[in-house]
């Protein structure tokens, strides 16, 4: 069945305190949509919360788009995103829009990815690599990469990387070698830092046997 919407939200720049955005929803099928709850929804409501319950839309029409207002309290940029649920050519459907992300104030670097450079299900006592993809947007100095491990017994810092400068555009991969010491599930989580400025982070999940 066709996606049934198209999605935006605009700006998709804003500075830190409380701001309107408007969300985008074009109805791109040939179904009428009818007694909609939208609601618009962030990875992580510490960086941006997202004020009131949602919008109420009594019908969206084939072909035609409603901008809805939502009222933010942005801090740090993070990703969005939108759930409708209603009905569809008479049929009650729930649908989750693609993420996108709100930046928030001057972001000067973003952490893109983290990956464990080993297969899926690696061998205990195995030396891992663990690599994180930062981009500069703005660009800036004095980052900081962190790297921690959580283990099935315990949840420790593994080691950091600084970053004296980093320009516009520019990516660097910084990474860190551990040798796991028990099997089970092992989080890699990465936060990236500006000066003392929380500014993003990561993950990467493996299993060791």
């Amino acid at each position: 069945m066709k996606r049934p919407f198209e999605f935006k939200v605009t700006p998709e720049t804003i500075k830190t305190g409380k701001h309107w955005v408007s969300v985008h929803l074009k109805n791109v099928s040939t179904d009428d949509m009818t007694q909609l709850d939208v609601k618009l929804h962030s990875e992580d409501p510490y960086f941006i919360d997202v004020l009131g319950t949602g919008s109420y839309v009594s019908e969206i029409k084939a072909g035609e788009e409603r901008v809805l207002p939502f009222q933010l309290n942005a801090d740090i940029s993070t990703k969005v995103y939108a759930t409708v649920s209603g009905f569809r050519d008479g049929e009650y459907f729930f649908w989750t829009s693609p993420r996108v992300e709100i930046d928030v104030g001057v972001t000067r670097a973003k952490l893109r990815n983290v990956f464990a450079l080993t297969h899926p299900h690696a061998i205990l006592d195995e030396t891992i690599e663990a690599e994180a993809v930062v981009e500069g947007v703005i660009g800036g100095a004095d980052f900081t990469v962190s790297f921690w491990h959580d283990s099935p017994s315990s949840y420790e810092k593994i080691g950091e990387t600084k970053i004296e400068n980093l320009e516009a555009r520019e990516v660097i991969r910084p990474s860190i070698e551990f040798t796991p010491e028990e099997s089970g599930i092992h989080d890699i989580y990465v936060y990236l830092y500006h000066d003392t400025k929380y500014i993003g982070s990561g993950s990467d999940t493996i299993w060791l046997e």
